[in-house]
C-alpha cells in the first residue's frame, strides 16, 4: 500500500491549525465546507462534496489530540470512474509538531492505504498539495 505524504512549515501556533482541522468553519476555509455526520455507536464524522465527479466523501473521526493529532478514516465508496474511489478505507493523519519550541508548526500529513496501481494516486497527491497550501495560507492569516 502507498502513502501520500506532505510536510509543511506553517507560521502559526498548533492551536490555530488544530481549529482549522477540527471545525466546520476551519475545514471549510481551506478545503470544502463539511457537514458533521453523527453515526449510531461510532464516533462522529464529516461529509464533504469536494468537486464534480467525486460524490460525497465521508470521514469517520478516529482520533483527535488537541494541538497534536487529527486522524480520519474514509468510509465512503464510489464508482471506479471517480477519483474518490481510491479513498475507500484510507486513513488521513494530520500531525502537528513545534520543532525546538519555536513559534512555527510543522504539519506532517499522511494519506495512507492507497493502492499503488491506482490511476488517481498522482492526481490526488497533487490535489492534497494544493489543499494543504490553502490550509497554510488560512492559518498564517489567522495566526495574529
Amino acid at each position: 500500500m502507498a502513502t501520500l505524504y506532505h510536510q509543511l512549515q506553517i507560521k502559526a501556533a498548533p492551536a490555530v491549525i488544530y481549529q482549522a482541522l477540527t471545525t466546520e468553519d476551519g475545514i471549510g476555509s481551506w478545503w470544502d465546507r463539511p457537514q458533521l455526520e453523527l453515526h449510531d455507536g461510532r464516533p462522529p464524522g464529516w461529509s464533504f462534496r469536494p468537486g464534480p465527479g467525486h460524490g460525497v466523501l465521508t470521514m469517520q473521526i478516529l482520533q483527535t489530540q488537541p494541538e497534536q493529532l487529527v486522524l480520519w478514516r474514509c468510509t465512503s465508496h464510489h464508482a471506479a470512474s471517480s477519483p474518490a474511489s481510491a479513498w475507500a478505507d484510507t486513513l488521513l493523519r494530520f500531525e502537528l509538531h513545534t520543532p525546538n519550541g519555536g513559534p512555527d508548526t510543522t504539519l506532517d500529513f499522511r494519506h495512507s492505504g492507497w493502492d499503488e496501481t491506482s490511476p488517481y494516486l498522482g492526481f490526488c497527491n497533487h490535489q492534497w498539495g494544493i489543499a494543504l497550501q490553502a490550509l497554510r495560507r488560512h492559518c498564517e492569516q489567522h495566526a495574529g
